[in-house]
């Protein structure tokens, strides 16, 4: 019995072996990559290729170490191997969004748009806002001549990030031929989003919770605002006599005054508080005197005013 065991143990380990050793006698066995032929230790990069198409052989590769295995590829002038290990990338993670992306931009370098843009469009389905992918898609679009996908595609990604409008930062931006019309449409949803603004309801408490660091004490919620009925008190609070309203008496008609009344009522003239003295005519003097004593009235006359002439000379009877 122990003889069996001991054997079936053998065996399993000899298996094992072979099992482990697979690998290598099979990256020993394979031809080597076309362009494993250009490659040159004196190169970092073609040291870092090398390095990763062995772990690829050992089978100890990642989905990560496939997908820089390809951009390396790509960059290094042989865009068909690296689209393939883009590819083998995706398929070992789905979610891998960087991956997606760079096998986009790998087609779309070679003119294959459609390519690019369904591989842009799987991935805006799990990241909406990766505003890179949105953006080459808007170009993939508008070459394809789908004007108002692109302008829509352009507007949003330029909401996500402004910064790809600045043809600084963007070089890409002078080969579209829609940007005024896509600038537009941003316009016009950055203008309506803005028109209704929305404000916190209570400001000041929203800015002491950010001044608050992790850990910190929030402060309390403001207490409700009392209700008040329609007799002017609070609900639950005690009734207190109210002394019975005085009743006021209407006030009386008021007639409309006549048209006669209504007339504006013209100012009298109104004579000099002096009147001038006729010609002739003496003017009595009053003499203030001290008190107990008698006042002494003195006339005056007065000499006559000449004659008024007119033009010729001639004097003007009254």
């Amino acid at each position: 019995m122990k003889r069996v065991m001991t054997a079936a143990l053998a065996a399993i380990a000899m298996a094992a072996g072979a099992w482990a050793a697979e690998p290598q006698r099979a990256a020993a066995d394979r031809k080597p990559h076309v362009f494993e032929k250009f490659l040159s230790a004196e190169r970092s990069t073609d040291r870092v290729i090398t390095r990763l198409v062995a772990r690829d052989d050992s089978g100890a590769v990642t989905a990560a170490d496939l997908a820089e295995l390809g951009v390396l590829l790509i960059n290094r002038g042989f865009p068909a191997w690296g689209i393939e290990y883009l590819q083998r990338a995706v398929d070992s993670d789905p979610t891998n969004v960087e991956a997606m992306y760079r096998l986009g931009l790998a087609y779309q370098r070679q003119g294959e748009q459609r390519r690019a843009i369904r591989w842009y469009k799987r991935i805006l389905k799990q990241r909406p806002g990766f505003a890179y992918a949105r953006f080459l898609v808007a170009l993939a679009e508008e070459q394809q001549g789908h004007r108002r996908s692109a302008i829509y595609d352009y507007a949003k990604a330029y909401h996500h990030a402004p910064e790809l409008a600045d043809p600084r930062f963007n070089p890409l931006v002078n080969d579209s031929r829609l940007q005024t019309e896509a600038h537009l449409a941003l316009y016009r949803r950055e203008f309506g989003a803005a028109t209704f603004k929305m404000t916190a309801l209570d400001p000041v408490r929203i800015q002491e919770m950010g001044a608050i660091k992790a850990g910190g004490t929030m402060p309390a919620p403001p207490t409700a605002a009392p209700v008040i009925t329609p007799d002017g008190t609070e609900p639950g609070a005690p009734s207190v006599a109210r002394p019975e309203p005085v009743p006021v008496a209407a006030p009386a008609a008021v007639r409309p005054a006549s048209a006669a009344a209504r007339r504006p009522v013209r100012p009298a003239l109104q004579s000099p508080p002096h009147d001038p003295v006729q010609p002739g005519a003496s003017e009595t003097t009053v003499t203030p005197a001290a008190p107990d004593s008698t006042v002494v009235i003195t006339p005056v006359t007065t000499a006559p005013l000449p004659p008024l002439r007119n033009v010729s000379g001639e004097a003007i009877r009254p």
